[in-house]
Order: structure tokens, then C-alpha cells, then sequence
């Protein structure tokens, strides 16, 4: 009894107390992911798990491109939206002197990157193509204007608003604002034509600045009016007061003054180019100033005679190569069509003048927010393809392709919008528009199954047979209805060799310039004030406008009157 009562103590102390053997043993891998575990396996053994799973999607789901539909053989096409992969060069991270942002993508379905164009791209200009409200200004045009950085660019600004969301945000903005010359920097268009070839242009962009091609009687009038125009534009630039209001006093002081001024002209070209005008009989010679006093009588304006008048150095558009400069257009809403002459002068000059630029390496983007409202630039169908060699990139804003036609024709149209390379598809593309665009996105190769039932045989001995194949289509990409129901948020990039890419919609938010100005009283607050201060301070004002010759008119001799003692 008493041997038996020591040796449970002893057995129970053997079992608490493993041998070293048994704590070398290997734990079964039920230990693991047991109860008896710990929890940094359970979270080692996750974060592999998720690891495994990301790299599966990634690779096998993530990295193929999408269709709307069945894409297996390809002999109808193989048209589909571009992956993230395809598309890495595009979502780098830093933005480069250059560069345009065009709107995000999901990394992975979470990490949402930027997509841009860079240098490269962008030279190769963009159309950003959606109705009126599509969001163009906001997801596209603002939000250039505002990171502009390193880069100089000119746009056109027809409600101010790129002005005031983004001009504090660029330490070069320059403000060109033709009815607020107090707050503008001066324009004086005249002071630029002192030779031939930019004479020419400016006066092309007076007379033919509203668009379309001339033919037949149109083309006698619009001719015989840039001749004379050009003619007066050199005499008036190499005058002791060129100036845009010595050009209208001439323009209006009657035939008989202008013949007798230009014929007399130190510029031997001047004299020449009003030859044909003094060999045209009273009635045309009436009609060809009648037409041009009509295009410029925007200057009867005392602010617009002040914008442009108030100075005689022309602003040097070449030096944006040089540093970067930010220039923006800015008209009110109801301006922009009493204005059109003088926006077409304003760009025709800038795109002239860049041209000619062959130093610099600031690279320079022209923003039309609104193409259609720069009006027609002599010359542009050209200058759109020699632009890119310049560093000059241009991005258009469009309503539809129609636009194009109405003011450069048919030809010059496909031209213009075949160097377009980067289209940038808005929601609600209509008509003929969104038929090319479609066209272009290209087909992919539908599949279905199909089954059909035959029958032989008597009614009475009737045999049913069933057959079954599959068919392949040639069906769009996207057909122009799909694209004009596309989802507001987003934007399709159709670009040079790519696949389209079908991403989110950039959203440009409120500044703080935009900020104070729709709530005055955040002003009265410390912090909203430091951020006034950080704005840079732009003051432009023109000065008065500058004194030019008046001219008399020279009326014509009476006839004397026959008296009976004449008889």
C-alpha cells in the first residue's frame, strides 16, 4: 500500500514534465492552424494567401484587355479596351514639363492612378470631343491650366473661368482681356505686320476669320479685301503711330483718302498692293472698304480701341519657348461671337509667331476650350502638322466633327482631325460624330452558339432533327449608341496606336481663388487669409490709348451747273 501511494506522485510529475526527446519532436502541421496556434501565423498565413491571390488576378485577369463581348478567333477583328499593362507608360507618376493629365484608372481595383499623355503623346494634339455640359472644361482644360508647371501654354477662356481657377497657381499668367483693359495686358495686332507674310495673315484672319471657303463672286470680294487690307496694314506698321485706331481712322476716311494715302506710301508694297484697288471701278471700291469697316468695327469700342491702341511694342508670344508663360484669352459669353475677328487675329498671330520661333526648349500647349470660337486660322490645316516640330502641342475642344467643316471645308477638315492622334471621348457624342468614332474604336470578333431544328419525313412519320454550331460576327467595339449613353464619369482615350482606354472622368475641384470669391466671408478668417497672400499678385491695366492721325475726308468736285447763258 504504502509503494503503491508514492508512485502516483511520481507518475503524474513525469507526465507534466516532458522529456527532452518529446520537445524535439516535429508538431503536426494540424498545429499550425489549430486551436493551439498563435495569431501571427494566422496573419503570415493571410497575408500569403491575399499575396497569391493578387498576383493570380493580376496576372491572368487584370492584364487582359476587355470587350463587350466574346473575343475568341479574330477573323471579324480584335478590337477591345486597352489593360492596365498595355497602358503602364501612361500612369507614371511624376508629371513631366509637357505632359496632360486625361483622366484615372483602378490599380487592382483600389489604387487609383493618373493617366497622361506624355510629351511624346501630347505633340501628337488632342480633341476633346463631348456636347455642350459634357464636362470638358472641368475634366480636362481646368485641370492642365492649374498644374501647368514647368510649361507655358495659351488658352482660351471664354467665361474667365480658366482665369480664375487657375491663374494664381501659375507664377507667369498673363491676362489678354479685350473689354476689361483694366484688368488686361494690351494687344496691339497692327504693330506686328511691319512685313508682308505677317501682314498677310493678319489680314486673312479679318477677312475669312468667320470660316468657310470662298467661291465664285465670294472669293472676287474676300480677295480684293485682303489685298487692300494687307496694303494698309504695312503702311499703318511702319508709321510713326501703328496702332489698330490709326488703321480704322484711314479705313474710314472714304476712297478718295485711302487711294490718295497709299499711293503716296514709303512702303513700296503697300503702293503695290493698292494698285489693283485704284484699277477697280466706284461701285467695288465702295463694296471692299464697306466690307472691311464692317469686320473691324469692333473698334468703335473706346475699351477695345484702349486694349489694343494703348501700346506700341507687341507682346513677344516666342519668348513662351524661352520660360514658361501662361496666357489666357478671356472673353465674356456674349462676346465671343461679336469677337470672333479679333480672337482669329490674336491666334493667328500667336501660331504665326511660334513658328517662326526655332530656339527654345519650353514646350507650349494651345488649349481651345471651344475650337469653333478661335475661328478660322489661315493656314491652320498646315501649321497643324508642322507644329509638333516646334514643341508646340495643340488640344481642341469640339462639339462634333461638323464644326471642323463649317469653318476650313471638307478637306482641310479630315486633315485637321487626322492629326488630332488623341481624341478624348466625352458622354452624349450624337450623330455623325459618334458614328466615326465608333468606326475607329474598330470590331471584334463575336461568338454564339446556335441551334435549328429540321423536319422530314410524313406527318405521320414525322423525324424532328437538331443541329447545332457556332457563329462568329463582326460586331463595334462600342456602336455610336453605346457611346452616346456612355456613363457621364467616365472618358474613352482613343490615341495613335493604343487600344482605347476607357478610364474615369477627371473632376477639377473648387480653388481657393473660386473658394473666397463664392464665399467672401472665409476672408474673415486667419487661415483663408495666408492662403490670399501665397496667391501671386497680377496687376495688368492698359494705358491710355495713344493719339493717332486724324484724316479728312477729300470730297469729291461738284460739277459746275449749265446756265441758259451757257446754252
Amino acid at each position: 500500500m504504502f509503494q503503491n501511494k508514492k508512485e502516483k506522485p511520481l507518475a503524474k510529475a513525469q507526465q507534466q514534465q516532458p522529456t527532452k526527446a518529446a520537445t524535439l519532436q516535429k508538431p503536426q502541421s494540424s498545429d499550425l492552424l489549430g486551436a493551439s496556434g498563435s495569431g501571427n501565423d494566422y496573419l503570415i498565413f493571410g497575408a500569403v494567401l491575399v499575396f497569391v491571390v493578387v498576383i493570380i488576378l493580376h496576372k491572368f485577369v487584370f492584364k487582359k484587355g476587355d470587350t463587350t463581348g466574346s473575343n475568341k478567333g479574330d477573323q471579324h477583328g480584335t478590337a477591345g479596351f486597352a489593360s492596365l499593362n498595355e497602358i503602364k507608360e501612361l500612369t507614371e507618376e511624376n508629371l513631366t514639363a509637357g505632359d496632360v493629365k486625361i483622366g484615372e484608372v483602378k490599380d487592382l481595383g483600389v489604387l487609383t492612378k493618373l493617366v497622361r499623355l506624355p510629351l511624346e503623346l501630347s505633340l501628337k494634339h488632342t480633341a476633346v470631343v463631348g456636347p455642350t455640359g459634357a464636362g470638358k472644361s472641368r475634366g480636362y482644360f481646368l485641370p492642365n491650366c492649374h498644374d501647368a508647371g514647368r510649361s507655358s501654354f495659351v488658352a482660351t477662356d471664354p467665361k474667365s473661368e480658366l482665369w480664375d481657377e487657375t491663374a494664381y497657381n501659375n507664377l507667369n499668367a498673363v491676362r489678354f482681356a479685350p473689354t476689361d483693359p483694366n484688368r488686361s495686358a494690351a494687344f496691339n495686332f497692327v504693330a506686328y505686320c511691319k512685313e508682308v507674310d505677317f501682314a498677310e495673315n493678319v489680314a486673312a484672319a479679318i477677312v475669312t476669320g468667320s470660316g468657310g471657303n470662298a467661291t465664285g463672286d465670294s472669293k472676287f470680294w474676300s480677295d480684293a479685301e485682303e489685298e487692300l487690307m494687307t496694303g494698309i496694314l504695312l503702311h499703318i506698321a511702319n508709321s510713326d503711330a501703328p496702332t489698330p485706331t490709326h488703321l480704322y481712322n484711314l479705313l474710314t476716311s472714304g476712297i478718295k483718302r485711302i487711294a490718295e494715302t497709299l499711293k503716296n506710301s514709303e512702303i513700296q508694297a503697300a503702293r503695290a498692293l493698292v494698285a489693283s484697288f485704284m484699277e477697280s471701278d466706284k461701285k467695288n471700291k465702295s463694296g471692299i472698304i464697306q466690307g472691311l469697316s464692317g469686320k473691324l468695327r469692333f473698334l468703335n469700342n473706346p475699351a477695345i480701341r484702349r486694349f489694343t491702341s494703348s501700346k506700341l511694342k507687341p507682346f513677344d508670344f516666342k519668348r513662351l519657348r524661352e520660360k514658361p508663360v501662361q496666357v489666357y484669352w478671356c472673353l465674356e459669353q456674349d462676346e465671343v461671337k461679336k469677337l470672333e475677328t479679333l480672337s482669329t487675329i490674336f491666334f493667328s498671330i500667336v501660331v504665326t509667331q511660334l513658328l517662326k520661333q526655332k530656339s527654345g526648349k519650353i514646350p507650349v500647349n494651345l488649349f481651345f476650350d471651344e475650337f469653333a470660337n478661335v475661328g478660322k486660322i489661315k493656314g491652320f490645316a498646315n501649321h497643324i502638322t508642322l507644329l509638333r516640330g516646334q514643341g508646340v502641342a495643340v488640344s481642341a475642344g469640339l462639339q462634333s466633327i461638323s464644326q471642323i467643316e463649317s469653318l476650313y471645308g471638307s478637306v482641310d477638315c479630315r486633315t485637321i482631325l487626322d492629326n488630332f492622334n488623341n481624341k478624348l471621348l466625352m458622354a452624349g457624342i450624337q450623330g455623325e460624330t459618334g458614328e466615326e468614332f465608333s468606326r475607329l474604336m474598330g470590331d471584334y470578333t463575336y461568338t454564339e452558339n446556335t441551334e435549328s431544328f429540321s423536319e422530314s419525313g410524313s406527318w405521320l412519320n414525322k423525324t424532328v432533327t437538331k443541329s447545332t454550331g457556332v457563329a462568329k460576327h463582326a460586331r463595334r467595339l462600342m456602336t455610336a449608341d453605346e457611346l452616346r449613353r456612355l456613363n457621364k464619369k467616365k472618358v474613352i482615350l482613343i490615341s495613335t496606336n493604343l487600344r482605347p482606354v476607357k478610364m474615369k472622368k477627371l473632376k477639377f475641384q473648387m480653388s481657393w481663388s473660386s473658394l473666397l470669391k463664392k464665399f467672401p466671408f472665409l476672408k474673415q478668417f486667419q487661415f483663408f487669409n495666408q492662403q490670399i497672400d501665397k496667391m501671386p499678385k497680377m496687376a495688368f491695366q492698359c494705358g491710355q490709348e495713344i493719339p493717332a492721325p486724324e484724316y479728312q475726308r477729300i470730297e469729291p468736285a461738284t460739277a459746275k451747273k449749265k446756265s441758259y447763258d451757257d446754252i
